[in-house]
């Protein structure tokens, strides 16, 4: 564990450690949603590139079936201290003579560097999971909110040995206000597991049934869907992932109906990638439908696969709908306009995606800074 940081030394070099190894070294202390995948992504990439690689992460996810899922044979794993911030990092990356730190989720890093920059001769390569930002209090306030933070983003780029990237979604080209990295979003389901979820769904008394998937938190709006699908004597729920406890509460009442009708499948714990979308392949349409402003994995392996998709809430979703609206359908977040939009899906006859999903590799090789378009020291 890294202790102290006193006395460190801000004088850098101008350029990189010449005839330094070639090494990595990973951030990441949050094992909830996509960003353990991320991070798995990034060491299998650095270790077919011969890169000695370091993992910064915290007990929490170090404790998590996340890692457990994702980075359980990885041994390189140093645990962060309770500050984790950039100092810190630096440190290390400058004690290992590090080539370059990468921090898939990079948000909350952007401020610090903005004022004081990044005292290490590595480079830094940070992801940005929400540039849209994730303000509340009206359309206006998130626009301005958004706006703001792509001009935080650009600032951020022009500091020495500093190389930020949007996260955009699969399903378009990423804005060109901010250089971006398509979402590495991959469709590979287990045919074992899609099988036995519509052996599941064949048992069950629903006729469409409907998914709502990974870390389902009170803002996915469970409650609404819920009581959606209980509405109409048709709909079947699929709950897949992990449940809060508010988001359960909210939704008890609806969730016992549909269990005691038969019209209720669940899938708790951690699930690999193929059973994740296994899911995905199997039901006859996914909700996604919540404030969240950012890239959605959910929603491009949906399309990919050609299930249908209703989406709702935040404004990433709905230029998301805009790009698929061969399987997808814009709701409101209420109920009744849910069932509607339910009613509405089952009559599209879905299409997959024509557009390749974006290649891992390439999500890669921006964020190792291997690609030519990453090369912008300053």
């Amino acid at each position: 564990m890294i202790k102290s940081l006193n006395g460190y030394d801000a004088g850098l070099p101008d350029t990189p450690n010449e005839g330094a190894p070639s090494s990595v070294i990973i951030v990441e202390g949050n094992p909830t949603g996509h960003r353990l995948s991320y991070v798995s992504l990034l060491a299998d990439a650095a270790d077919e590139s011969a890169m000695n690689i370091s993992i910064l992460t915290s007990k929490v996810a170090r404790d998590s079936p996340e890692w457990a899922l994702h980075l359980g044979s990885f041994e390189g794993a140093v645990e962060l201290d309770e500050s984790e911030n950039l100092e810190q990092f630096a440190r290390l990356a400058d004690e290992r003579a590090a080539s370059v730190v990468v921090i898939p989720d990079g948000d909350k890093y952007l401020k610090h560097l903005f004022l004081h920059g990044w005292r290490s001769s590595s480079r830094i390569s940070l992801l940005v999971m929400r540039p849209d930002g994730q303000a509340s209090g009206g359309r206006l306030r998130a626009v301005g909110s958004g706006v703001l933070k792509k001009i935080l983003i650009l600032a951020v780029n022009l500091r020495r040995r500093v190389h930020v990237r949007a996260l955009s979604s699969s399903l378009r080209e990423g804005t060109r206000m901010v250089p971006s990295v398509p979402d590495p979003v991959s469709f590979a389901p287990s045919e074992i597991a899609t099988r036995e979820l519509r052996r599941e769904m064949e048992a069950g008394q629903g006729e469409y049934w409907v998914a709502v998937l990974g870390l389902i938190t009170r803002r996915k709006n469970l409650d609404a869907i819920a009581e959606a699908v209980a509405s109409i004597p048709w709909g079947g729920l699929v709950l897949a992932g992990s449940l809060t406890a508010d988001a359960r509460a909210l939704a008890e009442p609806f969730l016992r109906q549909l269990l005691a009708e038969g019209r209720l499948i669940t899938h708790f714990g951690s699930l690999s990638d193929s059973d994740f979308d296994a899911v995905i392949s199997a039901v006859d349409c996914v909700a996604v439908v919540h404030s969240n402003n950012g890239p959605s994995g959910v929603v491009g392996k949906a399309a990919a696969a050609g299930t249908r998709l209703i989406l709702g809430g935040a404004r990433s979703l709905k230029r998301d709908w805009a790009s698929a609206r061969q399987v997808a359908t814009w709701s409101g977040s209420t109920p009744k306009e849910l069932a509607y939009a339910m009613a509405k899906s089952r009559n599209v006859e879905p299409l997959p995606m024509t557009r390749p999903l974006a290649s891992k590799s390439q999500f890669c090789e921006v964020m190792l800074l291997r690609s030519s378009k990453s090369r912008n020291e300053a």
